[in-house]
């Protein structure tokens, strides 16, 4: 897959998938976005934006999306992360750097008390880049909102695969 040049992998994926059958089998996915701090969304960008991104995303691969409710009562509490900073970088023209990590989580139970539950990290992927103003002096979000969607292409790629029964998939 090309990377756009405003996406910075800051880690290239592993050659191997870490756990592939923590994507198999899921009942659909809920869709967590970090608090953005006051002053990006002074710039026009909001929780919103970015999880309606990523929702209409999943959707059109066909991945059922979770609302708050169905999360609490669908088995393994499945979550798909979005935690986003970003920050003022230096000189002129007017610019911000960011960094972006689109990750899965699910829960486990620890295996000496079965009654504890915790969440285990079973996929991740990170981009850094930058954002510039446009013409009108406006933050110009297209470069964030084109690694987004690279990053969250990746895990799409990663739950078909393991659930189309793809080649050397155990069905």
């Amino acid at each position: 897959m090309a990377r756009s040049r405003n996406i910075r992998v800051k880690m290239e994926p592993p050659k191997e998938k870490f756990l592939p059958e923590a994507l198999r089998n899921l009942q659909g996915v809920y869709v967590w976005v970090s608090h953005l701090a006051p002053d990006v969304e002074g710039l026009g960008l909001s929780r919103e934006q970015l999880r309606r991104e990523v929702t209409q995303r999943l959707s059109l691969a066909g991945i059922t999306v979770l609302n708050s409710r169905d999360l609490l009562t669908t088995p393994l509490f499945p979550c798909l992360g979005i935690l986003l900073h970003v920050d003022r970088g230096p000189g002129e023209p007017p610019h911000h750097l960011y960094s972006l990590e689109v990750f899965f989580v699910k829960a486990a139970n620890l295996l000496a008390d079965q009654s504890a539950n915790s969440l285990n990290m079973v996929w991740c992927r990170e981009a850094i880049g930058d954002v510039r103003q446009n013409q009108a002096r406006e933050t110009d979000w297209t470069a964030l909102f084109g690694s987004l969607g690279e990053l969250v292409g990746l895990f799409i790629d990663d739950y078909l695969e393991v659930n189309s029964g793809g080649p050397g998939l155990l069905n």
